[in-house]
């Protein structure tokens, strides 16, 4: 029996402060100097009797927002005390001791897509860091009756990470929480239409449909057809993929089984 573990990427944690990038609203005060605020008006609040509207400029696709006087301002990737001084910094050229106020009015450059059964899947956006608990619970969690926590894996680019989603929810292996990156995908497949494998003797291999029963080894070989694999009952490996990052290769005895020796092995999807 073989135990194959990737451990999960050793990351330091990133910054607690928020990267302004494109299609961020920000929200630019400069106290005293309302000409100097940039902005639209861009959605209308209400409480009781009292109405009112919140200025905000959107980060344009390249990482600027237009500031009166000063123009094109470039805020991607600063965090709001960054900008905040930056602004200030140029203001000074017009301003003796400007004081410039920052704020996100609404975060949209950094998404997180939660695909699968998700109680509420989307797409969403980061507010600040999340790590792989903070950012299922985004989604409500995962739906128990249809999820398959076993073969959830976590999308970064265009690789998987080696990550062990399984072990995190089930077992609480908090090695496996790591943090998140803007665009990652938290997909959660679901367990309809499960199936094992059974190859053989040079044969393209059959799948078999694994029912909510259960399936065991002995089952799987006969439902294949035992001359038709070119069975050796001392020659039967069992290949099993417990997460996305683990597996186990097994030599298994099959005659014991026949015999009665030895207990059936119960199998899993995949």
């Amino acid at each position: 029996l073989e135990n194959v573990v990737i451990p999960p990427s050793n990351e330091p944690p990133p910054s607690p402060d928020y990267i302004v990038g494109p299609n961020d609203t920000l929200m630019v005060t400069v106290i005293g100097h309302p000409e100097f605020s940039p902005g639209l008006f861009i959605s209308t609040l209400s409480t009781g009797n009292i109405s009112g509207t919140q200025r905000g400029c959107r980060v344009d696709g390249s990482g600027y927002i237009q500031v009166p006087t000063l123009g094109l301002v470039r805020v991607a990737g600063l965090t709001l005390p960054q900008i905040r001084n930056h602004i200030q910094g140029l203001l000074l050229q017009y301003l003796n001791e400007p004081s410039v106020v920052v704020e996100v009015v609404e975060y949209k450059s950094q998404p997180l897509y939660l695909l699968g059964q998700f109680k509420n899947p989307g797409v969403y956006y980061m507010d600040r860091q999340f790590n792989i608990l903070q950012g299922i619970a985004l989604a409500g969690g995962y739906d128990v009756a249809s999820a398959s926590p076993r073969a959830a894996r976590v999308v970064r680019g265009n690789r998987i990470l080696p990550v062990d989603v399984y072990e995190l929810l089930m077992r609480a292996d908090q090695t496996q929480n790591i943090w998140l990156k803007p665009g990652d995908t938290i997909f959660m497949p679901d367990n309809k239409n499960q199936v094992v494998f059974v190859f053989g003797a040079g044969k393209t291999g059959l799948s078999v449909p694994l029912p909510p029963s259960g399936l065991n080894l002995l089952q799987a070989i006969a439902l294949a057809g035992f001359q038709e694999i070119g069975y050796h009952a001392r020659r039967v490996f069992l290949i099993r993929s417990l997460s996305t990052t683990r597996g186990q290769l097994m030599v298994v005895d099959v005659d014991m089984i026949v015999r009665g020796d030895a207990l059936p092995l119960e199998l899993y999807e995949g």
